[in-house]
């Protein structure tokens, strides 16, 4: 994840059809676990994320490996999302994402983009981007935008996103963004030494180094990059895909803190490994910033839930729409 991946300008389109072949069209489960049985019930679209910061990747795994039956229970729900309001426009020609990312691409496959949609996924992504410390945004340098129906919704390296919009609302795209955002600021933002020796996690063939910021992130929950703590449990997570790797875990954490910072210091109060995530974010993270009034789940509700996909949860758009991180 730290050793960055390079995309030359003239071969995007290039780049993303081999990365497509690679990324099975793969459907994720919601999930009821309980000690005696796991439960699979089908559900439609997935948070596929290329993590690997030496080559790009798809991270599914078999889905017996995603959850452990070693809690008593956690209630899966489907989430309702709402519409989020028009964007303003801005004038046509106008990219405002180009001024934060030095390549963005609209690709048509099935579909093709008309230029009204291009100018509201434009403004609503850099309205959202414009929220985050410079430095997460800066070392993002080229998002692809795909119209299509299928496949992952997002996919994310060290310094690439590439976001299908098409059947995707816009909160939910929204939610995508900042979740894929979350995998470059860990695989990007923070690097260890390649000089001080490799850690016990492994970013495909590529040591993650000692010094690397995430590190302390992963062993709240993980030994190795394939491997939880004999004593994680379920709740340790704030979503059942948080369970799939620490990478996974770093990035749906990084969404629920945003989104859902009621409902995350909630549940974090009667569990130490959340509580620990939590003050990484606010403190390593996000340097003491923490969030308030975004968060659409009611934070008085049953503690021992945790939803498949932090993504596809509700959250006020209007107000993430006005607030101001920075």
């Amino acid at each position: 994840m730290r050793g960055r991946i390079v995309f030359l300008t003239f071969l995007i389109a290039a780049s993303f059809t081999a990365l497509y072949a690679q990324a099975k069209d793969t459907t994720p489960a919601q999930r009821s676990v309980s000690t005696q049985s796991v439960v699979l019930s089908p559900a439609t679209g997935d948070v596929s994320s290329l993590y690997t910061r030496s080559t790009l990747r798809n991270i599914f795994a078999p889905l017996s490996t995603f959850v452990s039956k070693r809690t008593s229970s956690i209630s899966v729900q489907p989430a309702q999302t709402e519409s989020l309001p028009q964007s303003d426009s801005v004038p046509q020609g106008t990219t405002r994402l180009a001024a934060m990312v030095d390549h963005v691409t609209f690709q048509d496959t099935t579909e093709q983009f008309s230029e009204t949609e291009k100018t509201r996924i434009d403004t609503l992504l850099a309205q959202a981007f414009a929220k985050f410390p410079a430095p997460f945004v800066d070392q993002l340098s080229t998002l692809t935008l795909k119209k299509s129906r299928t496949g992952s919704r997002g996919l994310a390296g060290a310094n690439v996103m590439i976001l299908r919009t098409a059947g995707v609302t816009d909160p939910e795209l929204v939610a995508v963004a900042i979740h894929e955002l979350g995998h470059v600021v860990d695989m990007g933002v923070f690097q260890g030494n390649m000089e001080r020796g490799a850690s016990t996690f492994m970013d495909g063939k590529t040591p993650v180094y000692l010094g690397d910021t995430s590190l302390a992130f992963y062993r709240l929950s993980w030994s190795t990059d394939t491997t939880k703590l004999r004593d994680a449990v379920p709740q340790d997570f704030v979503s059942g895909y948080a369970q799939q790797d620490p990478f996974e875990d770093f990035a749906e954490t990084f969404a629920m803190y945003v989104l859902h910072g009621e409902r995350f210091r909630a549940i974090a109060e009667d569990n130490t490994v959340l509580r620990a995530k939590y003050a990484h974010l606010r403190d390593m993270v996000f340097e003491g910033r923490e969030f308030s009034g975004i968060d659409g789940i009611d934070a008085n509700t049953d503690t021992t839930f945790r939803p498949w996909d932090v993504t596809r949860e509700p959250y006020n758009t209007e107000v993430f729409r006005l607030a101001s991180f920075r």
